[in-house]
Order: C-alpha cells, then sequence, then structure tokens
C-alpha cells in the first residue's frame, strides 16, 4: 500500500504541479538544445548542511521538508532541462566546527550548490567552504544580512527576511497600535535576537519614540525575576522581547506568573504552539511571522502550502514559519537553475538571482548584487487569545532597514 506521503505527492504531480505552480515555482519540461548543451549533464546536486541533532534540528529539519516538496515536484515533473534534482545531507550537529568539515564532505560528493542551517553564527563555516570554490550557498532560513557578500562572498544568500528588519516592523507595529512606552527584553544569547532588538531600537527612535525602560538576559536563564521586578517598576504599555524559545518561553511565563497583562510583541522565534503549555491561556501576546500557518493567511498561496505541508508531513512541522522559508529556498535555486539552462556555476546562477525584484515566490524574493537577503517583505503580525494564534495585521516596511554592512 501506498504511503500517505506517496499519495500526497502523487496528487500534487496529478494536479500538472499546480500546487507549485500557484506558490511560484517554475516547473518546465525539457529545454531546447541550445540550453541542454549549456548546462552540465547528469543530475544536479544539491548538498545540505543542516541538524539532524542540536538545538536547530527543528528550523533545519521543518525547513527541509518543505524545501524537499519543491524538489520532489520538479523532478516528478522532469526536472531542470532533463536533469533530476539529486539532494545529499550530512548532520552539522548544530556545531559551527562540525558543518564545515560536513559541507567540504558534500562537495567531494558532488554537491554543486549547498543549503545551509538556519543561524549565520552556525552556519557560516558552511557558507564560507562552499565560497572558496565558488559554489551558490543559500541558508534555509538565516536572518542575518551577513550570509551575503559582505559576511560570506559573492555566492552566499538567505531565502530570510533580515532579523533587523522583524524589529523594524515591531516598532511600526507599536506605534500603529498606539502604544508609547515600551519596555525591551534583550535575549543576548545569539546573533538573531540582538539583531531584531537593534532594528526595534532604531526605528523606534526614528519614529520618535523613547522606551520605559531595558533589560538583558540569556535564553539559558532559569528565570528573570529581577528583570520582571524592572518591569513592574516602570509600568510599560507594551513589552517587546527579543527572543526564542526555549528560553523566550521562560520570560514569558515569568512575566505572566507575576501577575502582568500588559501586552507583549515579540519575533519569529516565539511562533508556534508547542510551548505554550508552560504559558497556559496565553493573551495579548504578538508575535512577527512570515506567514500565518492557520489557514487564515491574506494570501491564498501561503494557505494552500500549508494543505500540502500537512498532507505531507502532518500538523507538528508548523511550529515555526520556516517552514515557508525552506519552500522560497527551494523555489529560488529551482528557478535560478531554470533561467540559466541547468548550469550549476555559482557566480552564473548569482548573475541570475541578482535580478530578482519581487519574484513571485512563496514568499516575494528580491536581490541585488550587494544584498542578498530580504528586507522588504511585508511581516504578519499573529495575535495570541486563549492560548489560539491567529492572523492579526500585515506590516508593510516603509524607509529602508539599516542591515549595518
Amino acid at each position: 500500500m501506498k504511503s500517505k506521503r506517496t499519495l500526497a505527492l502523487a496528487a500534487m504531480v496529478a494536479l500538472g504541479g499546480a500546487g507549485l505552480a500557484a506558490c511560484g515555482a517554475t516547473v518546465s519540461p525539457a529545454s531546447s538544445s541550445t540550453a541542454i548543451s549549456k548546462a552540465q549533464t547528469g543530475p544536479i546536486v544539491i548538498g545540505a548542511a543542516i541538524a539532524k541533532t542540536g538545538w536547530m534540528t527543528i528550523p533545519d529539519q521543518t525547513s527541509m521538508d518543505a524545501f524537499m516538496m519543491v524538489i520532489n515536484q520538479v523532478n516528478a515533473s522532469g526536472g531542470i532541462h532533463g536533469r533530476k534534482i539529486k539532494v545529499i545531507t550530512g548532520d552539522s550537529q548544530t556545531s559551527e566546527t562540525v558543518i564545515k568539515q560536513v559541507t567540504s564532505n558534500l562537495i567531494g560528493q558532488g554537491a554543486k550548490i549547498i543549503v545551509a542551517t538556519c543561524n549565520y553564527d552556525i552556519g557560516s563555516p558552511a557558507g564560507i567552504e562552499a565560497q572558496s570554490d565558488n559554489i551558490l550557498n543559500v541558508s534555509l532560513c538565516a536572518g542575518s544580512p551577513l550570509w551575503g557578500t559582505q559576511g560570506i562572498g559573492p555566492q552566499a544568500y538567505t531565502a530570510a527576511t533580515a532579523d533587523y528588519a522583524e524589529g523594524w516592523a515591531i516598532a511600526q507595529f507599536i506605534k500603529e497600535q498606539g502604544w508609547s512606552r515600551p519596555f525591551v527584553l534583550d535575549d543576548e544569547s545569539l546573533d538573531y535576537s540582538k539583531q531584531v532588538c537593534t532594528g526595534f531600537d532604531e526605528h523606534w527612535q526614528e519614529l520618535g519614540g523613547k522606551v520605559a525602560g531595558t533589560a538583558q538576559f540569556m535564553n539559558g536563564d532559569a528565570s528573570i525575576a529581577t528583570q520582571v521586578g524592572s518591569i513592574q517598576s516602570v509600568k510599560p504599555d507594551v513589552i517587546v522581547a527579543c527572543t526564542y524559545t526555549p528560553g523566550g518561553t521562560t520570560a514569558i511565563r515569568d512575566i505572566r506568573a507575576a501577575g502582568l497583562t500588559t501586552p507583549i510583541v515579540s519575533d519569529f522565534g516565539m511562533t508556534g504552539t508547542d510551548w505554550l503549555n508552560a504559558v497556559p491561556h496565553l493573551s495579548n501576546f504578538y508575535v512577527t511571522a512570515n506567514a500565518s500557518l492557520y489557514g487564515d493567511d491574506p494570501d491564498p498561496k501561503v494557505n494552500q502550502f500549508v494543505k500540502q505541508y500537512v498532507a505531507l508531513y502532518g500538523s507538528s512541522g508548523l511550529q515555526n514559519t520556516s517552514v515557508t522559508v525552506g519552500y522560497t529556498c527551494a523555489q529560488m535555486i529551482v528557478d535560478a537553475l531554470e533561467k540559466d539552462g541547468g548550469n550549476t556555476d555559482g557566480p552564473a546562477l548569482s548573475a541570475v538571482l541578482d535580478k530578482f525584484t519581487n519574484y513571485p515566490t512563496l514568499l516575494p524574493t528580491t536581490y541585488t548584487p550587494s544584498i542578498h537577503i530580504n528586507a522588504k517583505r511585508p511581516i504578519r503580525i499573529l495575535r495570541y487569545t486563549n492560548g489560539t494564534p491567529a492572523f492579526f495585521k500585515m506590516i508593510d516596511i516603509t524607509g529602508n532597514v539599516d542591515l549595518h554592512l
């Protein structure tokens, strides 16, 4: 008997790739002889240096599942100019030391494109290793602008939205809500959370705002009782929490356990519902997100993607909106290959990607020769009410986000 996963994929293929096309990817039959002669022969080998163990496992694996949705659909439709895509993987173990060797091994096995883990601090050695051979290297969902020309090299890209842009969107959202005295909680343990808070601080000042107070903590802290005391003393009208699970869960729990019902606005790192048992019936809580994964996103392509993802993998993977970035990552690579005749040469693929402007991948993609991350994508705000998240508002990024490059 065929598995549920096999049947679901067969159903999508039977629709003539309609699901993929609706989400913006290009699936083309074998091309003209001119394009074929330009391309290398044999399968296109993509190496994935991702975490199968360690704390990066969940975002990496769910993103990779979504990535493979695109690859499987492309292969079922005949591949790229007649060439199938072969994906080989290696476990980074959430280690910057291990991921470098893993990437070297993947390249040794014939990988001509590298996709890597969802964090710059952990994953940049993979990009650097690939860049040394001018190999296109794309992070599944790292939000640091350094995964690009300035931090790694001209063949380095990330499919993610810039962390600074998240903070920028939070500032816009708070201003639009009429809140004026934010208290900022800055998780100092990772470049991700620090960059979100930096983006918030900069744009909040540009909007003429001042903060009621600030406090720092580390994701591994067992308690933030001292910081909660500071919040209680200044009585802000909103709390900005730049953090991620599991430490972010501790912070939100301690705030609510102290009896504070103040609105809390957090970031991509706190999306999902798997952590809510620690803060039951959570309300008046908001997060930024790439997309709403609850069937209510304002973009029908996202809702269609969610249905397809659940049919293949179940709903447990919908704990982080990085799944939409993994899908987008595959689409951008596939379309660049398609446009370049199946050629895997890194600089040639970069020349294609650098012309993407609001390109219709699942999450719209824009690159320039100097900026290899998305800083202008619309960002969703989700609101949690009695422990249930739902789409609340779309924030269009206004002005130019400082990417600190």
